[in-house]
């Protein structure tokens, strides 16, 4: 497993398998609208606690989505698409950089407002929730897991892949260690090179 992955808690873990379900259910690939339906079903963690805070009506939404919600088990057949990867990728960088310590279901919910499908943003929209409202409450969380935990204490080397996730600040900076480590060999060669024509 990918050391970002010890990061989820047990509740993205849960609204994660019960999307496996809702994809087993109609032979597809697991996608952001099995993602969104399993996150609005699911009554613990941060989001449902959101939802109740804000007065967000989930079941509304996930009637303007129209799809089923899965029966909650897992299936290893099943496997995510590329845009629910993507968005998954999303909300790991965002809880990296915004110094929490794992990867919650605020995460999720943010991820699939700033980079989900626009039936998905249109069906938060409709009740007055955007990317922007969301990012708000993730970041009024201070990092903190709030009513989620981890699944399993990360190890040494997750920790580390954490730490180093959460010093890149945007995902176009991974050349920029390797131009600084380029220029260093140009620089050193040069110094050799000079000192070696003395």
């Amino acid at each position: 497993m990918a050391p970002q992955f010890d990061h989820w808690t047990d509740h993205i873990g849960a609204v994660v398998t019960s999307a496996f379900g809702s994809a087993k259910e109609t032979g597809q690939l697991v996608g952001p609208f099995d993602l969104t339906v399993a996150l609005l079903m699911y009554d613990h963690g941060n989001v449902a606690r959101w939802r109740r805070e804000y007065g967000f009506d989930a079941s509304r939404a996930i009637a303007a989505l129209g799809i089923t919600p899965g029966n909650g088990t897992w299936s290893s057949e099943v496997r995510f698409d590329n845009h629910a990867r993507r968005v998954l990728a999303a909300a790991i960088r965002l809880a990296a950089r915004g110094g929490a310590g794992h990867v919650g279901t605020e995460h999720l919910l943010a991820a699939l407002l700033a980079h989900g499908p626009t039936a998905v943003i249109s069906a938060f929209e409709e009740q007055g929730v955007t990317a922007e409202t969301v990012a708000r409450y993730v970041t009024n969380l201070n990092g903190v897991a709030g009513a989620e935990r981890l699944m399993a204490a990360p190890g040494w080397g997750a920790r580390r892949a954490w730490r180093r996730l959460g010093r890149s600040t945007t995902p176009g900076n991974s050349w920029r260690g390797a131009l600084f480590a380029a220029s260093t060999v140009v620089a050193l060669a040069v110094i050799f090179v000079g000192w070696s024509m003395f």
